[in-house]
């Protein structure tokens, strides 16, 4: 909602950390309210250059650039129904998908996860594919929710707030996140979608998992 992140034309939303991580619509499947600005629509299907690529982003590369710990916050609206995506999987912001981390609701290895915050990560422990499996409602209810993720390594896990309420504790001993064994470079960021991208243009890696609803806020 704030006009500095999308000033009402264009194609552009603005990072307003001042790290210039700005996200591109260069897709049909993303829209915004056509009076307010104050959000973007992904629209939920899994074909083609789906959801907005992020710039210039400082990618964790290996055991020296690691996330030991990090917060992500959003408040969005997800629409009800399904998805093409297996166990209806919406992807928020997607770090080169798994090889950093992708954060969503639904998860495409988990069907038990459809309707509930997931965080799927890599690092010198493996792949990871985790969702919030304390909680009990389904967040592709039509309804605007404010969902925030904690991660931290070296035993304090992961815990998922919805709403502000302390919805899933996991106390699990992860490893950091980004120490990663994988030949290539990492590549681009997404918001609402999981695409592989070597580039901002690239439309080889498919299906994307795209985010099905509203993203009002995303930090």
């Amino acid at each position: 909602a704030n006009p500095k992140s999308y000033p009402g034309s264009g194609t552009t939303w603005f990072d307003l950390s001042g790290n210039n991580y700005h996200a591109t619509d260069n897709d049909t499947t993303v829209s915004y309210d056509d009076t307010e600005k104050s959000w973007v629509f992904v629209g939920g299907d899994d074909i083609g250059n789906s959801g907005m690529p992020i710039s210039d982003l400082n990618y964790i590369t290996g055991s020296t650039d690691q996330i030991t710990s990090l917060t992500l916050e959003t408040w969005f609206k997800n629409t009800s129904g399904t998805t093409n995506s297996q166990y209806d999987q919406r992807i928020i912001l997607s770090f080169d998908r798994s090889a950093v981390f992708r954060w969503g609701v639904g998860s495409d290895q988990i069907s038990n996860a459809a309707g509930k915050p997931s965080f799927m990560f890599l690092g010198s422990g493996g792949q990871k594919d985790t969702y919030a499996s304390q909680y009990s409602g389904d967040l592709r209810d039509d309804q605007w929710h404010y969902l925030a993720t904690t991660f931290s390594s070296g035993g304090n896990g992961l815990m998922h707030y919805i709403d502000g309420e302390l919805v899933h504790i996991d106390s699990t001993n992860y490893s950091a996140i980004g120490n990663h064994g994988e030949s290539e470079t990492p590549r681009y960021g997404v918001i609402g979608s999981g695409s592989e991208r070597s580039s901002e243009g690239d439309q080889t890696s498919r299906p994307d998992s795209v985010f099905y609803g509203k993203i009002a806020v995303l930090r």
